[in-house]
């Protein structure tokens, strides 16, 4: 034979003895690439239960992810071995998964799951009466692949499983330990005595004279001591009333004096506040009276009529019923009039802008 000859017919052969391989299913893809995702997560030794450790603010929380038998069709169980107390998580500590047809991917769900974790740490809960509301968290195991039964021969008939009694002892000790609620305190009446130990040296026919006779019940009463020290409380606060009493009227000439001061004081406050109403509503008057505003328009009219009365003076000149000197003499004091009034124009003015300009700066 040719040498490439049989080199293609040797590969040949063993391309046609090789054993086709396996493809991988989409759930061993999921599986790898969360644990290539989350290097420290605890797989089982069949990949179907991981531990995986979360560091929040508040402490270390461990979950649980179980693969149910329909993995990946069917989604995950997520519980938190930890108690604590989060919006993602039940009173079981488990986590509803929606959407899992959408996106079956272990990453991005346990990625959601840590994000939430660490932005909102939960609250780590103990299993006390302080917090009554926790349930222990739910362990899932493993699926496990059940052995198939032989196969049964026919005509084969299974024997019925033998009863044995259960014994005295085994039933006393199948008992279940039940916490008991505590309790609310019961009502314990208080203890009254009900001997009269002042009767005791009493015969039958002394204690019929005592029944018949009410002073001698009146003077038993007033010797017990429960009764004496009763009157004797009365007779204090009676006295404690008079005395206040007495004090009460001894300064009830004093408290008219007070009270008809009082009076002219609210009086006079009365003719105060009248005569302050007055003062004000004059002082609002002159306020608008000579107010910038007001002295700024009554200048500006003596303005106009100084004006108008130079321009007079110089219509007249104009029209011969002047003589020069006296035109010249009444022209000037006018026009001088006019520039005073003018100046004191600008002025108030000014002062009026530059009001406005502190007003608008505060």
């Amino acid at each position: 034979l040719i040498p490439g000859a049989s080199i293609a017919a040797s590969l040949l052969g063993k391309a046609m003895f090789r054993r086709a391989r396996k493809p991988v299913s989409e759930r061993a893809k999921l599986v790898q690439d969360f644990k290539r995702s989350f290097p420290g997560v605890k797989p089982d030794a069949s990949d179907t239960a991981f531990e995986i450790p979360v560091n929040t603010r508040n402490g270390l929380i461990q979950l649980q992810m179980t693969l149910p038998m329909g993995f990946p069709a069917s989604p995950p169980n997520l519980v938190s071995r930890t108690p604590i107390r989060h919006h993602l998580f039940n009173t079981h500590m488990q986590y509803q998964i929606r959407n899992w047809g959408r996106d079956p991917s272990l990453v991005n769900l346990l990625k959601t799951v840590i994000s939430e974790l660490v932005r909102n740490p939960p609250v780590l809960l103990t299993n006390n009466a302080r917090n009554p509301t926790y349930r222990s968290p739910i362990a899932y195991p493993a699926p496990v692949a059940r052995p198939v039964p032989p196969p049964r021969p026919q005509g084969f008939t299974p024997t019925p499983p033998v009863v044995q009694p259960i014994s005295r002892s085994r039933q006393n000790n199948m008992t279940v330990d039940m916490v008991s609620r505590p309790r609310q305190p019961e009502y314990i009446p208080p203890k009254i005595d009900t001997s009269f130990y002042m009767l005791d040296g009493y015969n039958t026919e002394e204690l019929s004279k005592l029944l018949a006779s009410d002073q001698q019940k009146d003077v038993l009463v007033d010797s017990l001591g429960i009764f004496s020290s009763g009157d004797t409380k009365k007779e204090e606060l009676y006295r404690e009333v008079e005395d206040l009493a007495e004090k009460n009227l001894r300064q009830k000439p004093e408290f008219e004096a007070k009270k008809d001061e009082l009076e002219k004081l609210r009086a006079k406050e009365q003719e105060m506040r009248e005569k302050l109403a007055k003062l004000s509503a004059t002082q609002n008057e002159l306020q608008k009276k000579f107010s910038i505003e007001t002295l700024r328009k009554q200048l500006s009219a003596l303005v106009t009529a100084a004006d108008e009365a130079s321009e007079e003076i110089l219509q007249k000149y104009n029209d011969s019923e002047m003589e020069l000197d006296a035109y010249i003499k009444e022209y000037i004091k006018a026009r001088a009039l006019f520039h005073r009034r003018m100046a004191k124009q600008e002025r108030i003015n000014l002062v009026n802008t530059d009001v406005n300009k502190a007003a608008y700066r505060y």
